[in-house]
């Protein structure tokens, strides 16, 4: 492959790069977890979704405008109760493609 299809599959991985961590995985509770996502600066990013289940459950949906966008954001979850959690994020874009991450934290 040339520098030219290496740069095109250079190019594709990061614009569909999308990545979560939770911090921390556990903890005390009440705790607050602090979620922090990064994702490539494209046009086609709609909607970034947050879920969350386990002693508490909660969805949270942030607008977002594309190109604009900073690559990493942090959102924190607040005064979550003890139990075992499950976050998933999604990514959705205008082109109806969308990108899920899960991840697991627990809190005591």
């Amino acid at each position: 492959m040339g520098w030219f299809g290496s740069f095109i599959v250079g190019l594709y991985l990061t614009v569909t790069t999308f990545s979560v961590s939770v911090y921390p995985t556990i903890s005390m509770a009440p705790s607050s977890i602090r979620v922090t996502v990064t994702m490539a600066r494209n046009p086609d990013n709609e909607i970034l979704c947050l879920e969350w289940d386990g002693g508490d459950a909660g969805r949270s949906c942030t607008e977002l405008y594309g190109g604009a966008e900073p690559i990493t954001r942090q959102i924190w979850l607040k005064s979550l109760s003890s139990g075992d959690y499950m976050l998933t994020s999604t990514l959705y874009q205008h082109t109806g493609k969308m990108y899920t991450v899960r991840s697991q934290f627990t809190v005591r």
